[in-house]
């Protein structure tokens, strides 16, 4: 991941900021609608899962884009999951 981040010329701490502020964002939306009733899976801001050293999956486009995944529940097979783009 680090390499990829090295090769993008992007700053290791901008984009460890840029995930925090998305996965917040995402967060405060699914918090939004739990409001209302449903039942949605609400992220621990805070986990090391958001670490860019623990960051497993991710690839990058065919338009240099960096697409980092966060899945949740069983990373085999689960329709959960969020999605940083760089």
């Amino acid at each position: 991941m680090e390499d990829v981040i090295e090769y993008k010329n992007l700053n290791k701490d901008e984009v460890q900021n840029r995930i925090y502020k998305e996965i917040a964002k995402i967060n405060q939306k699914t918090k939004n609608i739990s409001e209302q009733g449903y039942n949605l899976y609400l992220r621990d801001e805070t986990s090391d899962i958001y670490k860019i050293e623990n960051t497993e999956n991710f690839l990058l486009g065919n338009n240099n884009y960096l697409y980092l995944i966060y899945a949740y529940g069983n990373n085999e097979f689960t329709s959960q999951m969020d999605l940083v783009i760089f």
